[in-house]
């Protein structure tokens, strides 16, 4: 080709084109031809698609042609995880009925008593305020409580304590300090105040219904 030439009219330009070929108004259409592939290309070619996570080729030195396949791993999507999170709401749960089955290794009598305590926790929550009421609960079961009724006073306070000062609960005991919830109640802020009396009462719904479920009602009314 001469430099300069057009290149539409050259004949080493045209020697590909194949008779025969026009568009269609008439004018000659290039078809170009095919390049030849290589032997490597050829066999990659032949490989069947089995989807996208999976792989299959040809060995090239087995003459019987056998088709290996090598399928990927892939991790089950519905598979539960080791510690999947949980909401505020299944915390409460959690943590209520763990506070129920403690007690199945204790007698009838106080698990009867501790039954009719923690229904008449919430309304006295809501009358007297989340204070007034633990310190009825702690002074019920006095300072060292052994019958089955203090006993089980005892057990609903320090329940309700390690629900509200666990780690990430309203209030954060120090390091190496017991839990003192009254003492936190009244040291602390108005709207801690309030907000452990909102959690007080939404952890009492779930703890109700499991000693609905999982304690004898009491056979008798008795008042203390």
């Amino acid at each position: 080709m001469v430099r300069g030439e057009p290149a539409a009219r050259h004949p080493v330009v045209h020697a590909g084109r194949r008779p025969g070929c026009h568009g269609a108004l008439g004018r000659r259409r290039d078809v170009p031809r095919q390049r030849s592939l290589s032997p490597a290309r050829r066999q990659r070619n032949r490989r069947p698609w089995l989807g996208r996570d999976h792989r299959a080729y040809l060995d090239p030195a087995d003459h019987s042609a056998r088709r290996r396949c090598l399928v990927k791993e892939r991790s089950n999507p519905r598979a539960p995880s080791p510690d999947p999170p949980r909401n505020a709401e299944q915390r409460r749960a959690a943590d209520a009925l763990n506070a129920v089955r403690q007690l199945d290794r204790e007698d009838e009598k106080l698990r009867e008593r501790y039954r009719v305590y923690t229904e008449r926790l919430g309304p006295s929550i809501l009358t007297n305020g989340l204070g007034q009421a633990l310190a009825s609960e702690r002074a019920a079961a006095g300072p060292k409580p052994e019958k089955p009724e203090a006993r089980a006073h005892d057990y609903l306070y320090r329940n309700l304590t390690t629900w509200l000062c666990h780690p990430g609960g309203v209030y954060q005991p120090r390091p190496g300090d017991p839990p003192d919830l009254l003492t936190a109640l009244v040291t602390g802020s108005e709207a801690l105040y309030v907000r452990a009396q909102t959690e007080a009462l939404a952890w009492l719904v779930w703890h109700k219904k499991f000693c609905r479920a999982h304690l004898p009602a009491a056979k008798d009314r008795e008042e203390d």
